[in-house]
């Protein structure tokens, strides 16, 4: 099948290879933009002498960026495609990573911020043609693979930072050539037709008018406690160990096994979502998180910590996973329009993260942040359980509903 085949097609005769291409570069990109951009380059701060509050700024201006990337990707898919779009986010990531190299302030905070931008286009512009491609059926397990994949980036960035020192530049040398490596799978599919051609705007526009479905005010709610959690877990981590007497290379370590649990929950999370459907593992997530957060209040060991942060963060990351699957079950002509949706509010509630977050450490101590953690992922469990429970109220009297999938709309 030619690139230049309308999508809407790509479910009954799958073209592999730019797909493939499109994950290569994801994947590869993801451990520039997000593992060493995100999740290592707090920790590399904090060496220099960063406070929490300038920690928790910088991570907000990432993610500031990735969201107005997250805004600005349709436009731009529709004008230039979807492989030029991608294209465009890496260049943009570089040069946030060359920035970076002077250290006065607003450089450091306009680097951040194209490093979110760049990562915010890619994330859309790649992500869109796959969810797109998959049948339905397939949805929770094409997603949770790809997140695992994604997820790999919060443990291998902070591995090679570990590997490399986070001496000098090291960091911004090292997530610059894992950026510019990422364009060589996005080669194959740089002729990918705009966007404009490929969406039926009759049918999509009226369908955005309609009130969300149940399946995605819930997705909605799990996304935006990812990004509050997700932000200030990789932003002011490093904080928590470093005030709980860690070294460097603990707290390396500590953020290495973040990265491996938020890898290892992905496709698990995908699974259970295919076969229990979105209410029952929503609400299963929202108790684990709840357990993990806690724990991260009452100890300050070690050992404790390296077992409860891996999970935490675990969960945090399926929690996005989960979010997606909403957007993707939801409806197949608004799978990109509800993925720019579970992501600005995912992005939303990263930038806000850590600013609250890092308030709240510097106002009461380093343990405000597992407390922030709890406060939210109490909030979440509550919030869902209301929700299943109005749920299965109107299921007792409309018995057409179908529970399982947890949505006002039947995916086509």
């Amino acid at each position: 099948m030619s690139r230049e085949t309308d999508c809407a097609q790509v479910g009954t005769s799958l073209d592999w290879i730019p797909l493939a291409a499109l994950v290569a570069t994801s994947v590869i990109a993801q451990i520039g933009q997000y593992g060493i951009g995100f999740a290592t380059l707090p920790l590399w701060l904090m060496q220099h002498g960063s406070s929490a509050a300038t920690t928790g700024l910088f991570a907000s201006c990432e993610w500031a960026g990735m969201l107005a990337g997250i805004a600005f990707a349709p436009k731009a898919a529709g004008q230039i495609g979807f492989g030029r779009t991608v294209l465009v986010g890496l260049l943009l990531s570089l040069a946030g990573f060359g920035v970076l190299a002077c250290s006065a302030t607003l450089a450091m905070l306009l680097g951040a911020s194209l490093i979110g931008f760049g990562m915010g286009l890619r994330w859309i512009a790649a992500e869109t043609p796959l969810f797109r491609a998959t049948p339905a059926r397939w949805r929770g397990r094409v997603v949770g693979l790809h997140e695992l994949l994604i997820a790999c980036a919060a443990m291998l960035g902070p591995l090679l930072a570990r590997v490399f020192s986070l001496a000098g530049f090291r960091p911004l040398i090292v997530g610059g050539l894992i950026t510019a490596a990422a364009l060589l799978p996005l080669l194959t599919v740089i002729r990918w037709p705009p966007m404009r051609t490929m969406v039926k705007r009759d049918s999509s526009e009226a369908s955005r008018r309609m009130p969300p479905s149940v399946g995605m005010r819930v997705g909605i709610a799990v996304g935006v406690v990812a990004g509050l959690c997700n932000g200030a877990l990789y932003g002011l981590l490093p904080q928590l160990a470093h005030a709980r007497a860690m070294t460097p290379d603990m707290t390396s370590s500590l953020l290495i096994s973040a990265g491996v649990g938020a890898a290892v929950a992905q496709y698990p999370m995908g699974w259970l979502a295919d076969k229990l459907g979105l209410a029952y593992s929503a609400f299963a997530l929202g108790w684990i998180a709840l357990a993990a957060s806690a724990a991260l209040l009452g100890t300050h060991s070690l050992v404790a910590l390296t077992i409860a942060v891996p999970i935490f963060s675990g969960a945090v990351r399926a929690m996005l996973t989960l979010a997606t699957y909403a957007a993707a079950i939801d409806h197949a002509s608004l799978a990109d329009y509800n993925l720019r949706i579970i992501a600005g509010r995912f992005s939303v509630g990263s930038i806000v993260g850590p600013l609250c977050a890092a308030a709240a450490m510097s106002a009461a101590g380093a343990d405000m942040l597992p407390a922030y953690f709890l406060v939210l992922c109490s909030g979440l469990t509550v919030y869902i359980f209301m929700v299943t429970t109005v749920f299965r109220r109107r299921r007792a009297s409309y018995e057409s509903l179908d529970y399982r999938e947890f949505s006002d709309r039947s995916p086509n």
